[in-house]
């Protein structure tokens, strides 16, 4: 991955405005499939990381590869940069080190996610849709002959987003990955590195990751694993606000209208919660 340096682009979090209104209804939440989540224990605590394989196929698949073999476990997060990403997966924890299987096709953009909920456009007059806990990027519907594959669109690298890290080749990523801090639209990281997931729980450990290049004392992983790998009376169960609740709606038109008609991508952040009858606590 490419050094970059960048001003601190703060998101908005619309979340914070759900305890205002009324109570939701348990019919506007939507669960979370465990075999696509990742489960990262960091500092004893849990960090969940929903994946996205109408994105990044291949990334996906081979992440749950390496969770399921316990590649990360005992890594290290070895280049930790402010308000910007925090980068590990490295066996050597030096930024050049890779697992032993093939380097991933790069997969920076898809085709239109199909049944992502559209909720406008940006500055640049991209469409804006949710699809699960994700933001999506969808470029301008004239632009879809440009492409054999019809239109695009991209996960845009939002606070929260997962993205393989590579070197100069586009098709080089392998097993390093990042987090980011914030929002990055001045880096153009989007559709340049492969976004494969955004954190949906405990990104307030992911903050506590120790800052470095490298860090002092690096903060380790003690283990990864998928969600379905994790005994179901232990798993965190997680529900994500459906883009169709009057709720989520009226969050949207509120950032439209201090946006005065326009969205950021990164000002939307789809509110997640635990189900009310999880009681898990993977340890």
């Amino acid at each position: 991955m490419r050094r970059l340096w960048l001003n601190t682009v703060t998101a908005i979090a619309l979340s914070a405005g759900l305890g205002a209104g009324p109570a939701l209804a348990d019919a506007d939440w939507i669960p979370i499939d465990p075999a696509n989540e990742i489960y990262m224990n960091i500092f004893g605590s849990m960090v969940i990381i929903e994946l996205h394989p109408e994105a990044a196929p291949l990334t996906v698949a081979r992440i749950k590869d390496y969770a399921k073999t316990g590649f990360y476990d005992g890594l290290t997060f070895h280049r930790v940069i402010s308000d910007f990403m925090a980068q590990g997966g490295d066996p050597l924890g030096t930024g050049i080190g890779g697992s032993k299987l093939p380097d991933i096709k790069a997969e920076f953009t898809f085709r239109e996610a199909d049944g992502a909920k559209s909720f406008g456009t940006d500055a640049d007059n991209n469409g804006i849709g949710i699809h699960g806990a994700a933001v999506v990027l969808i470029e301008p519907s004239v632009m879809q002959f440009a492409h054999k594959e019809g239109q695009q669109s991209w996960l845009p690298h939002c606070r929260g987003t997962v993205s393989m890290a590579r070197a100069s080749d586009p098709n080089s990523a392998n097993s390093q990955f990042f987090i980011m801090y914030s929002a990055t639209e001045e880096a153009g990281l989007d559709r340049q590195y492969t976004a494969w997931g955004h954190v949906v729980y405990g990104m307030d450990s992911v903050d506590r990751i120790q800052h470095g290049e490298p860090p002092r004392m690096p903060t380790h992983i003690a283990w990864m694993k998928l969600g379905t790998d994790i005994p179901a009376a232990q798993r965190i169960d997680l529900q994500e606000l459906s883009p169709n609740s009057k709720q989520m709606q009226d969050l949207i038109a509120d950032a439209q209208r201090r946006n005065q008609g326009r969205l950021n991508a990164c000002d939307i952040e789809v509110p997640v919660r635990v189900a009310p009858s999880s009681k898990g606590g993977a340890q």
